[in-house]
């Protein structure tokens, strides 16, 4: 397939998506992240998978052009709409952190459109057995952003969670238009994704394969213990990936492999 970018109208938003290489269709989905975050990787899986990316809603260079708040359950009606622009059958999908999430909405609001999730990592932060720890960190996060702006909230984001910040890791220095992003995150995709629950019941009836996904270096981290978490109330087992949260961008050769492995299966 000839590499295929475009807009797509949806209510509320113009959706910017990508289309690369052949073969059965992959989509690879982030919250927030978009399409460029998948740089690494997307050229890794295009000889075997023809891969769809795209920008959320009010991210990169997909708008929002109305109120809606970008829930999951939103994000997964964009989603069935990009994939439905490419293919009337049935897709695999890799979905990263709050892409996880959307990811799960889209099994359950649009049946049929995935025959096969890898959730990684999705920070479902309502089934930690932490007596609320994590979401009350989380609301601190959200009120420092409200009050000093979305430097500091982020400092204290990527501490809570586990993550590394920084030149080289998470991202170069912010600049004005990515702290506008991170404030978008924090006030409007953040809060929705983490109080997300998923109806167990639901997914277990939803004929999907589902696979919960972790990063061998997120041990400890929310993420990991969520994907965890989740996994337990689904009855299935953990797969294990290089890495940490953002795999795919630092061991993205051996993230890749296990992806394709873990579809192969």
């Amino acid at each position: 397939m000839t590499d295929i970018v475009r807009g797509l109208d949806v209510p509320g938003a113009r959706l910017h998506y990508e289309v690369r290489g052949s073969g059965p269709v992959l989509a690879v989905i982030g919250n927030p992240m978009g399409a460029d975050g998948f740089g690494r990787i997307v050229p890794l899986l295009t000889d075997d998978y023809t891969v769809i990316t795209y920008d959320p809603r009010g991210i990169g260079r997909s708008t929002r052009d109305d109120d809606q708040e970008p829930t999951p359950e939103l994000l997964a009606d964009d989603v069935a709409r990009v994939i439905g622009a490419v293919t009337s059958e049935p897709v695999a999908l890799f979905g990263s952190s709050g892409g996880a999430v959307t990811g799960l909405a889209l099994v359950t609001r649009h049946p049929g459109v995935l025959h096969t999730i890898v959730a990684h990592e999705p920070p479902l932060m309502e089934f930690l057995n932490d007596g609320g720890q994590g979401l009350a960190g989380m609301d601190d996060v959200f009120a420092t952003n409200l009050a000093h702006g979305p430097a500091l909230a982020m400092a204290k984001f990527f501490s809570l969670a586990g993550l590394q910040a920084g030149p080289g890791k998470m991202g170069p220095p912010p600049t004005p238009e990515s702290l506008k992003q991170d404030d978008y995150f924090l006030r409007h995709m953040a809060p929705p994704t983490i109080r997300s629950k998923p109806d167990v019941d639901a997914l277990r009836a939803s004929g999907t394969r589902i696979v919960l996904a972790a990063g061998v270096k997120s041990k400890g981290q929310l993420a990991y213990r969520s994907a965890y978490a989740f996994a337990d109330l689904l009855g299935s087992e953990v797969a294990e990936f290089p890495g940490d949260h953002t795999g795919f961008l630092f061991t993205a050769e051996r993230f890749a492999e296990t992806l394709h492995k873990v579809l192969s299966h």
